[in-house]
């Protein structure tokens, strides 16, 4: 692995590395640690509590003159992995509530995709790119990922990279327009329609604001 690959952080801006979930390895390996990167003072970001699992974190990375996030000095000799992203998920414990696009989670561990539910209620699973139909006493539970959060009440909300959006109810709907990009940079608009009360979301807006999820109530805690 190159150098640079090892310090990502050295390409990456505060507002692209906050809220990621990192892999700290500490003291010689002994110590592993995974925890999402919160905001500190300044443009600083670490553990959300300054001890994790015993071992003082606190600040990771400290926004340096270029612009881009440096490694602020630890107590220890650390070695970091940036992390996917992973998307929320709702656990089934019943088997007759799974539905396709889950993932069946079998007793040892292994987890599928669920491709089908078929007729008498058995789960048809994708393994190696082929179809199989799954023993139900080989279920533990199931994983149904969440839909990515939009904002869903009036007010002000950021998306993932701290751009700000105003939402307002007009008579029955919801609208939502951009006020801020995440560089800091104030813009107007376009407004688009979230949805009516007590209807589904307008499908256009949420494609459109999918790729910006998930989003934040202003001054929230995730």
């Amino acid at each position: 692995m190159e150098e640079h690959d090892k310090r990502f952080w050295r390409n990456m801006t505060f507002a692209q590395l906050r809220n990621r979930r990192v892999r700290v390895s500490a003291y010689g390996g002994d110590m592993i640690l995974e925890f999402r990167l919160t905001p500190g003072i300044g443009h600083t970001l670490g553990a959300r509590q300054y001890t994790v699992n015993g071992f003082d974190i606190g600040e990771l990375f400290h926004e340096g003159h270029d612009g881009f996030m440096e490694l602020t000095r630890q107590k220890a000799p650390v070695s970091i992995k940036l992390l996917p992203d992973e998307p929320e998920y709702k656990i089934i414990e019943d088997i007759t509530g799974v539905q396709p696009g889950d993932v069946f989670v079998q007793t040892n561990g292994n987890k599928y995709p669920v491709q089908e539910i078929t007729d008498d209620g058995h789960c048809l699973v994708l393994i190696d790119s082929n179809t199989y139909r799954i023993n139900d006493d080989a279920f533990d539970h199931a994983l149904r990922p969440a839909p990515a959060r939009i904002p869903d009440r009036p007010g002000l909300w950021e998306d993932k990279s701290d751009g700000l959006y105003t939402v307002w109810k007009n008579g029955q709907e919801l609208w939502i327009m951009q006020i801020r990009e995440s560089d800091g940079r104030w813009m107007n608009g376009p407004a688009l329609l979230i949805g009516k009360t007590g209807e589904n979301v307008n499908d256009s807006t949420t494609k459109d604001l999918s790729s910006k999820a998930p989003f934040r109530f202003h001054d929230e805690e995730l």
